[in-house]
């Protein structure tokens, strides 16, 4: 090591003097990019958590938009009610926000109140025989429209999850307090 050290004689320092103020300053450096590589992980699994939390939300989106066009078929019951059970078994405890927590719970609530309603639809036509199918697709617009509000407040958890430099996060900051209202 002194051999490095050597050539860096200035201001009298001692190569021994040097190697420590190097190994110093090295230190600091290995502690701070130790300490940004763990936080940007964090980051990283908090985003993704979050957009699996919101694409929980689009699937149901997805799967009621499939069945739309037959809205009281026994394919589209089923489906249903087999979303309401996988909306219901999610652990919410894996949320990594509480705005999440919020929005699963909103989106569970309108997939349970669907089902009820479409089931009900169905009992009164295989009852009655009368054809309510313009009802069941009203519920159904209905509740695509609940999920979309749902969908839009859990992206923007997974929005402000997203990797910012500090330099921009401290630019927001100071537009949202001094931002007039």
């Amino acid at each position: 090591m002194n051999q490095f050290c050597i050539y860096l004689d200035w201001d009298g320092f001692t190569p021994e003097v040097w190697a420590a103020w190097t190994q110093a300053i090295l230190s600091v450096v290995a502690i701070f990019a130790a300490s940004s590589l763990a936080r940007r992980q964090e980051r990283l699994s908090f985003r993704r958590k979050a957009e699996a939390c919101a694409g929980l939300i689009e699937h149901a989106i997805d799967i009621i938009e499939e069945r739309k066009q037959y809205p009281l078929s026994r394919i589209t019951l089923t489906a249903v009610t087999d979303l309401k059970r996988q909306m219901e078994t999610v652990n919410l405890d894996a949320a990594p926000d509480s705005r999440l927590i919020i929005c699963i719970n909103g989106a569970a609530t309108v997939v349970a109140i669907l089902d009820a309603e479409l089931q009900g639809w169905a009992t009164k036509q295989a009852m009655f025989g009368s054809t309510t199918e313009s009802s069941a697709l009203q519920d159904i617009n209905t509740a695509l429209t609940r999920l979309d509000g749902q969908w839009k407040k859990a992206q923007l958890v997974v929005d402000d999850a997203k990797w910012v430099s500090w330099p921009r996060r401290f630019w927001n900051w100071i537009v949202k307090v001094f931002e007039p209202q």
